[in-house]
């Protein structure tokens, strides 16, 4: 049954790594100001590559949004556990209010490529997920879809997060994305839903699986309608400050444009 009318969406800020720093802060600036006169409420920024620009991208951000809208970092499993520490301790004294990913044992790219490996240590990546939360006085967040069962019951064993990120097509679909948001509601464990750039089906599927848990109340990364430059809805999804609300129609709500589907076909 629906829970909410609406899931909050958490904006991923594009980034621009390759350029001047100076150029880079110019657009950042331009982006995020935009978001939040569109009534953005919540934010992401990736870090991990170069700590004193992450630190230069928080201050802009906290400059131009203000002290309340909500900032969470995704470091992509970059750090060792004493770097996070150091690193989530200055990134949260300058306005972050999680970190997502933030140590090697859980890095994303073995995560994608090769699971087995975090499976076959999942207590011990937990631990180094829990050592690092017990000392850092912000959130810390993780993936667990396009991982076996076995780690998110080791995470939940551990207590070595706050917050699951459940991506439902990196885990074999809505039911198991259900399962494994319910494992961590079970434990009392907050859930938000990523994202892969879906698009219109995509989407609706996503938002009718945060408006119907519990427990998503962390804001959710569903960028697609901000990102992609066509869908092949009729209707495509828009953001109503900062969330998305299901479609009304029957099932998922989504109501295919026949010539936009010839357009966009492979």
């Amino acid at each position: 049954g629906r829970c909410r009318g609406r899931v909050e969406v958490c904006w991923v800020g594009f980034l621009r790594g390759d350029i001047q720093l100076a150029a880079e802060l110019a657009a950042f600036e331009t982006e995020i100001g935009e978001k939040v006169a569109q009534g953005m409420r919540a934010f992401k920024l990736k870090v991990g590559e170069d700590h004193s620009r992450d630190l230069a991208r928080v201050e802009l951000f906290r400059k131009i949004a203000g002290p309340d809208l909500y900032l969470r970092v995704d470091a992509s499993g970059s750090w060792e556990e004493q770097e996070a520490i150091f690193k989530i301790g200055e990134l949260a004294r300058a306005g972050v209010n999680a970190c997502e990913t933030p140590v090697v044992a859980v890095s994303r790219q073995v995560a994608n490529d090769h699971p087995e490996e975090i499976e076959a240590r999942a207590d011990e990546a937990a631990l180094s997920l829990a050592r690092v939360r017990a000392a850092v006085p912000i959130d810390i967040i993780e993936h667990v879809a396009d991982l076996g069962d076995v780690f998110s019951a080791a995470l939940v064993r551990q207590r070595a997060v706050d917050v699951v990120n459940v991506i439902p097509s990196q885990g074999g679909g809505l039911m198991r994305g259900l399962r494994l948001i319910h494992t961590a509601q079970t434990a009392g464990i907050a859930a938000l839903l990523g994202s892969t750039v879906e698009m219109g089906p995509g989407t609706a599927a996503f938002v009718h699986l945060a408006v119907a848990v519990e427990n998503i109340t962390v804001s959710s990364d569903l960028v697609s309608p901000g990102l992609l430059v066509d869908d092949v809805c009729k209707s495509p999804f828009e953001y109503e400050d900062g969330t998305l609300k299901p479609f009304a129609g029957p099932g998922l709500g989504v109501e295919l444009d026949e010539e936009k589907m010839e357009q966009w076909a492979f």
